[in-house]
């Protein structure tokens, strides 16, 4: 597995490169690009010196519904390895409280990036249903 080099922009950068609320942007890539929109958004906590809990929660909101609507119809493999890697996620970003925590951040960021990478792959391979 690649793991890219990437960084969480800023807070105050551009949002999520697809809108969220776009009716034609599917309830999966919607839970993923909100899953990153708030590690930005508390990354900007810790950068004001403030709790970022609060993200982190619907992050974890968020990462815990994937599995199911990332995982392929009755594929079971996929689905338990997917959600492991939520698992693994949320187990990662609940031990981030300050800035000690950024490293964390950003290899969950980089990790909701290659698995947004993955579906967009896939989306396109797969073509019109």
């Amino acid at each position: 597995m690649v793991v890219a080099l990437h960084s969480i922009p800023r807070a105050d950068s551009h949002g999520p490169e697809t809108p969220a609320g776009d009716p034609a942007v599917p309830f999966s890539l919607a839970l993923l690009e909100g899953a990153r929109q708030c590690l930005v958004l508390a990354r900007g906590c810790i950068d004001r010196g403030q709790n970022p809990r609060r993200h982190l929660r619907w992050a974890m909101t968020r990462l815990k519904k994937l599995p199911a609507v990332l995982a392929p119809p009755g594929d079971t493999e996929i689905l338990a390895i997917l959600a492991d890697l939520i698992e693994y996620m949320c187990r990662e970003l609940r031990s981030v409280h300050d800035a000690a925590g950024r490293e964390t951040l950003e290899r969950m960021y980089d990790l909701l990036r290659e698995i947004r990478v993955a579906w967009l792959t896939e989306a396109v391979s797969a073509g019109p249903a």
